[in-house]
């Protein structure tokens, strides 16, 4: 009885471990389109069926660079959009093109519907002196944007609301432990 058990048993997990190496990701393969960026936030967005990519350059050199980026592509790679930013200045409304960007998180907006939710994609960033929060139209326009003077060395996480669609909360850090 104990060696039918035991046999069953390796079956059963030689079946499990084929079967889990057959899948494969859902998304396709493209490369990457920016140069000396760092990747920060990867999120698969369900509504519309893509992938998106957040990615910033950190210790940026020149102010003529952009300071982060954001890629979008579907399952089928038949549609691919890459959009560039730069942060032009600070809370205090100082302008500063070369600030230290430490990551950015970016996630699909679940209330989005085309009219009168127009905000498809939403992120979160830090720099050196403040965090940021921007909300991006389909196209990657810029349709809200806020920044509050706070240093964090890290990069912001940002997450929507379960109860309430549209409405997120954004965790940082300034790296200080008690």
């Amino acid at each position: 009885m104990a060696k039918t058990k035991s046999h069953f048993l390796s079956i059963a997990v030689a079946a499990l471990l084929i079967t889990s190496d057959m899948k494969a990701q859902w998304y396709g393969q493209i490369y990457y389109q920016h140069n000396n960026v760092t990747l920060s936030s990867g999120k698969r967005t369900p509504i519309a069926g893509s992938f998106i990519l957040g990615s910033f350059i950190p210790n940026k050199a020149t102010a003529a660079l952009h300071d982060f980026s954001i890629d979008v592509v579907d399952q089928n790679n038949a549609t691919y959009s890459a959009w560039e930013y730069q942060i032009t200045n600070d809370c205090n409304g100082v302008i500063n093109s070369n600030f230290n960007c430490n990551g950015i998180t970016v996630i699909e907006n679940s209330a989005y519907n085309g009219t009168s939710v127009l905000e498809k994609y939403v992120l979160a960033g830090g720099t050196d002196d403040m965090i940021f929060f921007a909300s991006l139209g389909i196209t990657g326009n810029i349709i809200n944007q806020v920044g509050w003077s706070y240093a964090t060395y890290y990069k912001p996480v940002i997450r929507e609301s379960v109860l309430t669609p549209g409405e997120f909360y954004i965790c940082a850090s300034d790296g200080f432990i008690s």
